[in-house]
């Protein structure tokens, strides 16, 4: 259906339903070469709302910062206004602020430490609410959210949602079709996510009672 991330985004925006509000990122690995420049066209970013998908060519963003941060929070001025975010921002602060959101800050002071797969799958499972200063002592507010972690008193943040499951490739893997994936919530540096008492209300049937899983190298049977 396309070729290119440009072409991907096109055939996308043609058909946008709406029924899944998301940024996507595209990276076109035929045009990445590990060890040498980052090419125009390799990274592509797409953000959706009902009727409209606002899209743009951030491959020079890639070069030069190293990584593309997302943080459940429009990137494109136009699609952040228009979804509402500056009413949030003035009543909630930096929670709704693409640049200085508790998440973007983590990702600024410890992307750079990333080395190796180990060290994506740990910032990627982040989660040290108790002791990180960025995360305002709030279990959401970090890279893997645990907002069952907070307390119930503390109204509008406490409920069974947060960061589900985890997929990591880099270029290797992509060429091999593989992926490596965890199941649940992080449970790195905190308890694992249990179905207790306090969630049942929440629909759970046929889910493990404890989330407690490690990750796994997936690939399809057939290519």
């Amino acid at each position: 259906m396309s070729d290119s991330g440009e072409s991907w985004v096109s055939v996308f925006a043609e058909f946008n339903s709406g029924t899944y509000n998301n940024q996507w990122q595209i990276v076109d690995y035929k045009l990445f070469e590990p060890g040498n420049p980052i090419k125009p066209g390799t990274l592509w970013i797409a953000e959706q709302i009902p009727g409209q998908v606002f899209s743009a060519d951030k491959s020079d963003f890639l070069a030069n910062g190293g990584y593309w941060p997302s943080y459940n929070i429009p990137y494109f001025p136009a699609n952040y206004n228009i979804s509402g975010y500056p009413a949030y921002f003035l009543k909630y602060g930096n929670r709704y602020s693409y640049l200085n959101s508790p998440r973007a800050q983590i990702f600024r002071r410890d992307a750079g430490k990333v080395q190796n797969m180990e060290d994506m799958k740990r910032i990627m499972r982040y989660n040290e609410f108790q002791t990180d200063p960025l995360s305002i002592h709030d279990a959401c507010e970090t890279v893997a959210a645990r907002c069952d972690l907070n307390t119930p008193w503390r109204e509008g943040y406490y409920f069974a949602e947060g960061a589900i499951d985890c997929k990591i490739v880099d270029v290797g893997f992509v060429r091999d079709l593989k992926s490596w994936i965890v199941a649940g919530p992080t449970w790195d540096s905190q308890p694992p996510f249990a179905w207790t008492e306090q969630w049942k209300d929440v629909a759970h049937y046929g889910m493990p009672l404890v989330y407690a899983f490690h990750f796994e190298v997936t690939q399809p049977k057939f290519k």
